[in-house]
Formats: structure tokens, sequence, C-alpha cells
């Protein structure tokens, strides 16, 4: 589950800007708050009372993390996309739901 599911990562990935600037709590009337924080040299995403997933750079300001629930099978990968002061969490957005907003 995801479209970056079976892809590689690009080659020459643009940077991502500094990890403080996406750190932060973003909201949604749906599924409550999201929270991004800076965790050594990483972020880390926690939505809901599950754990936090780690979340791995892809290219710009698109992550990914590897949710494992009785929602996504085994091997899913899911974007977290940094748009402005919008987080959309692409395995939350299957029905326009996934956008928070900071």
């Amino acid at each position: 589950m995801g479209e970056l599911v079976g892809k590689t990562p690009p080659s020459d990935p643009v940077p991502a800007r500094p990890l403080a600037e996406y750190a932060g709590s973003y909201g949604n009337s749906y599924f409550g708050d999201a929270v991004v924080t800076v965790a050594g040299d990483a972020l880390e995403l926690r939505a809901g009372p599950g754990p936090a997933w780690r979340l791995i750079h892809w290219d710009g300001d698109v992550f990914y993390f590897e949710p494992l629930s009785e929602n996504t099978p085994l091997g899913s990968r899911s974007q977290a996309t940094f748009d402005g002061s919008t987080l959309t969490i692409e395995h939350l957005d299957e029905h326009g739901l996934g956008a928070f907003t900071r």
C-alpha cells in the first residue's frame, strides 16, 4: 500500500530543509493532531495513540514511513508530504481527509 512501494529512491534527491522547519503540531478536524518532532538526525511523526513513525527522507519535502497496523499490510510505505503549512499523510488521505494544517 502506498505510491512509493517498490520504487527506488531518487539517486540525486533534492535535500530536505533543516529538520526543525518541519517540526510542530498539525491539526486535522477528522483525525485530530499530528505532531512532528526532531529526534537526533531524523523526524518522527506521531498521529493518534500509537507509536511514533520515523520519517525517512525521499526527495525535497517528501518523506515516507512504513506504517504497520490492521489497516496497512506489511511492506506498506506512506508518504508524508510537507507543503507550506500543510502536512499530507498518504495512508490517511484515501478519502481526501489526510491533510493536516499547522
